[in-house]
């Protein structure tokens, strides 16, 4: 498994997000209830910009949701059956990693 460094823990306030560049992608780390999600921020519509907005993301264009936890759209203009790309964390010693298989 390889382990790519993204934030510290602590960096990200609860129940609040931090923007990063991800190889050159926008992308979006979320602390929600205590739990870390990560996503490319780019809403599946029209690829704007997302924020967390109480239980959900909102892309910041035109008001679409999504689900913090699975990333399925919710409501909006963004196909029902459509989902965010979510990218795999993990918390070691309270730094956040994006981990995959090589």
């Amino acid at each position: 498994m390889t382990k790519i460094f993204l934030a510290n823990y602590e960096e990200i306030p609860e129940n609040g997000i931090k923007k990063i560049d991800f190889g050159g992608r926008p992308s979006i780390i979320i602390k929600y209830k205590g739990r870390i999600f990560a996503y490319i921020d780019v809403c599946t519509h029209l690829g704007g910009p997302l924020n967390l907005d109480n239980d959900v993301l909102r892309c910041e264009w035109h008001d679409s949701t999504f689900d913090v936890i699975t990333g399925k759209a919710k409501s909006g203009p963004a196909p029902k059956d459509s989902k965010l790309i979510r990218l795999p964390v993990i918390i070691e010693e309270g730094k956040i990693y994006y981990v995959y298989e090589e």
